[in-house]
């Protein structure tokens, strides 16, 4: 665990490394033409409006989660009113401000405490091992010339194929 004093020396440099990536983001959601957001490459990729909105949206829930200590999985669709890449962005900067300002409000006890709901396992033996931990991240890896998805079980301290990877 984070000892308290680091903990808030880690929150301030969160705060000044988003507030420098904050106009940047912006200025690149800001590029995209209002009467092309809804151009996609392929038809199976997102849309530039709809990549758009799962970055701000993204960024939302995680610092949501810093503040309330769990990840809140619902409404993760883009309201029917945020239509343009005007309209999101105009969306980012209201929420950053309200997202900042409650982060920067929290003490180094709740800045220290595990967020809950960070891994989604449902599948049995392993939701056991994952209810309180964090899955930290799942990564290709090579292994035996060919790419397997890999992630890590913070609590059993092991690191293998997780069974939720491979369900349909």
């Amino acid at each position: 665990m984070l000892p308290a004093d680091q903990a808030l020396v880690a929150r301030e440099n969160l705060i000044a490394n988003l507030r420098m990536e904050h106009p940047v983001t912006r200025r690149v959601i800001d590029a995209i033409p209002l009467d092309k957001g809804d151009y996609s490459p392929d038809a199976v990729t997102k849309s530039a409006v709809d990549l758009a909105w799962h970055i701000v949206a993204a960024e939302h829930r995680f610092l949501d989660a810093v503040v309330t200590g769990v990840f809140n999985y619902g409404h993760s669709g883009r309201p029917a009113e945020i239509a343009t890449s005007a309209d999101i962005s105009n969306w980012y900067a209201r929420t950053f401000a309200d997202d900042l300002a409650r982060v920067s409000a929290l003490g180094a006890e709740q800045l220290t405490k595990p967020i809950a709901g960070s891994c989604r396992c449902t599948c049995g033996r392993w939701a056991r091992r994952c209810r309180r931990s964090t899955v930290r991240a799942t990564t290709a890896r090579w292994r035996r010339s060919r790419i397997e998805p890999i992630a890590t079980d913070c609590m059993a301290g092991r690191r293998g194929p997780h069974p939720c990877l491979f369900q349909a």
